[in-house]
């Protein structure tokens, strides 16, 4: 279980950067709200879009009060035009790809190696095809978390020598019945 070598540096620089632009991003809200606003609580946001700007909730949670998810957001950043809720927008983007990819990274990073060890399965999926997960090796988004040139897919490569290497397993099992069977049409339709 050999692992995937990780660039420590740019992920620290990455890392670095998306914090620094969550942290910008909440001073900027923190002087359009209050001083001690909290852009994670339910509550300080909708007390603030709800009562304070006395904007209409689009729609309601399951119990009952004025809704805060990114649908709603939108609806009302388009209705109202507001620069708060754009900022908000933004901040819960980077928010939520530092949790999905940079700290589900850094706790699978071993120390002793500088490779990230990710758990591979091929019952993990109905279809029989190879799965990663604890993270999620497959699904690293080539632009969406990127800061100064850096993205998640920079972070990670092959040592010294070696190759990394992608591979699309689309249609194998089309691929393989062509190949057992001999059916020429079949493999001529698939090139």
């Amino acid at each position: 279980w050999v692992g995937t070598p990780v660039n420590i540096f740019a992920f620290a620089k990455l890392e670095r950067g998306m914090t620094s632009r969550m942290e910008v991003l909440e001073r900027i809200m923190r002087k359009l709200v209050r001083p001690d606003f909290n852009p994670n609580s339910y509550d300080h946001v909708s007390d603030y879009l709800f009562k304070q700007k006395g904007y209409e909730p689009v729609y309601h949670t399951a119990a009952g009060r004025g809704a805060v998810d990114y649908e709603t957001l939108e609806i009302l950043r388009g209705d109202h035009n507001d620069r708060f809720i754009g900022v908000l927008q933004e901040y819960r983007r980077w928010k939520k790809l530092s949790g999905t990819y940079l700290k589900g990274f850094k706790a699978r990073i071993w120390k002793k190696d500088k490779r990230v060890h990710t758990d591979y399965s091929i019952t993990g999926t109905k279809t029989g095809r190879l799965s990663s997960s604890r993270p999620n090796m497959q699904n690293l988004p080539k632009t969406a978390v990127q800061f100064q040139g850096i993205s998640m897919r920079d972070i990670i490569g092959a040592p010294k020598g070696w190759k990394l290497v992608a591979a699309d397993m689309s249609q194998v099992e089309v691929h393989i019945a062509g190949i057992v069977f001999k059916d020429k049409k079949l493999l001529s339709m698939l090139k």
